[in-house]
């Protein structure tokens, strides 16, 4: 609690001493420029003038009719206290207005230009969305129609296979076919042979037999 006291005294003086030591400052008035004297009265020398509507330091504040004033040149010199008013002059608000207008005015220019270019970038960007959706879709459509292609190439792999199987078990049977046919062609070669030759010694022996016969009939006869 002592702490918080403490720390708000400082403030509290801090705020004090800053307010007596801030320089106060006034406007000229009027719509003339005045001289700053130095003096107090017009007796005394000019030592430089200020424009109406110029912000002045106060140096010193008197009880007669004059002010002690720092110029903004740094000059420091007497002005009467007529010429001067804590508020500052209208045609200093409305030059002050006047450039606060011109540079909205910059500013909107600049704000419109920038603008301008947002809307060609958005544009742009616009144009390049819109291609790259017909790129997507023409991806989409090349797409299915490759998937498309690809089912098709399975069905028509997948009976290649089928017949492919299906030729190689007729093949097999060929082979088979072609090895009982090779062999039922041998044997019936041999049996024609075999029957040629049976019957070619039986005749032989049928010869023999008739022929001894004969002889043995003429020679009893």
């Amino acid at each position: 609690m002592k702490y918080c006291i403490v720390i708000s005294s400082i403030f509290l003086l801090y705020l004090t001493v800053y307010a007596e030591t801030e320089p106060k400052t006034m406007y000229v008035s009027g719509i003339l420029n005045i001289s700053v004297r130095s003096g107090q009265g017009m007796e005394y020398k000019v030592i430089t003038t200020i424009r109406s509507g110029q912000k002045v330091e106060i140096v010193e504040e008197t009880s007669t009719s004059w002010t002690k004033v720092k110029a903004p040149d740094g000059k420091a010199g007497w002005v009467s206290n007529r010429l001067l008013t804590s508020e500052e002059p209208c045609d200093a608000v409305v030059e002050k207005l006047q450039k606060k207008h011109v540079s909205i005015d910059n500013q909107s220019g600049s704000l419109k230009e920038e603008n301008k270019k947002l809307m060609e970038e958005n544009k742009k960007i616009s144009n390049e969305l819109a291609l790259s959706k017909d790129n997507l879709n023409k991806l989409n459509q090349s797409y299915e129609k490759v998937k498309a292609d690809c089912s098709n190439t399975l069905s028509i792999k997948s009976n290649y296979d089928k017949a492919n199987k299906k030729l190689a078990e007729k093949t097999e049977e060929i082979q088979k076919l072609e090895t009982e046919l090779s062999k039922q062609i041998f044997y019936e070669k041999y049996w024609w042979f075999f029957s040629g030759a049976g019957v070619f010694l039986g005749g032989l022996i049928f010869g023999r037999i008739t022929g001894g016969k004969k002889k043995t009939s003429s020679l009893l006869n």
